[in-house]
């Protein structure tokens, strides 16, 4: 899957692990409007065309503070 990255304003942090059951993915928005704008014009269609049986499931959680190296 190959993303338009241009159209990802707003992201901050973006984290990938595979598990045992497919992939985890780990991303930090700048906002939840941002998040769902990319993910209406990107992850959706891009995950779609790939094959995957549903939609991703989606958690959020606002953040109250990170670390960054």
């Amino acid at each position: 899957m190959v993303l338009d990255l241009e159209r990802a304003a707003g992201a901050l942090f973006h984290w990938l692990a595979k598990t045992p059951g497919g992939i985890r993915v780990v991303d930090v928005w700048g906002s939840r409007e941002q998040y769902e704008a990319f993910a209406d014009s990107q992850i959706g269609p891009h995950t779609a065309a790939a094959g995957a049986p549903a939609p991703p499931t989606v958690a959020v959680a606002p953040v109250h503070n990170y670390l960054a190296a």
